[in-house]
């Protein structure tokens, strides 16, 4: 049973030239309620115990610059892993025929394909 709900569709791909423009269209204003309490929350999740991708540098530096604070960086889980694997693979998900391991994070594991920035800090 998912988890979530998640479906390959819900991922998308983002580019690190792309990334400045993707954010702004989570307008920092629109993220305070009326109290100027944050609304933005954001969840950064990876298969891989490193991030050595530039975008990763982008995403931080944008939201230092608009002040959101609220955000995690975290390992994949179960169910973003299988879900996303079918997504790059482009093979089926059906969530209710996954053996599902745990009860929510996986240690690091290879998707399939290898995703990575073009420019990637070394």
């Amino acid at each position: 049973m998912p988890f979530e709900g998640l479906k390959p569709e819900d991922f998308i791909e983002i580019y690190p030239d792309s990334i400045e423009t993707f954010l702004s269209n989570y307008n920092p204003d629109r993220a305070i309620d009326e109290k100027r309490i944050p609304k933005f929350i954001s969840s950064i999740s990876s298969n891989t115990d490193t991030i050595k991708s530039i975008a990763l540098l982008q995403i931080l530096n944008y939201f230092e610059k608009n002040n959101l604070r609220r955000f995690g960086i975290r390992n994949i889980t179960e169910e973003e892993f299988y879900c996303l694997r079918a997504k790059i693979n482009n093979t089926n998900y059906d969530p209710d025929s996954v053996k599902w391991e745990s009860t929510g994070y996986l240690p690091f594991k290879k998707i399939g394909r290898d995703i990575k920035a073009t420019n990637q800090l070394k």
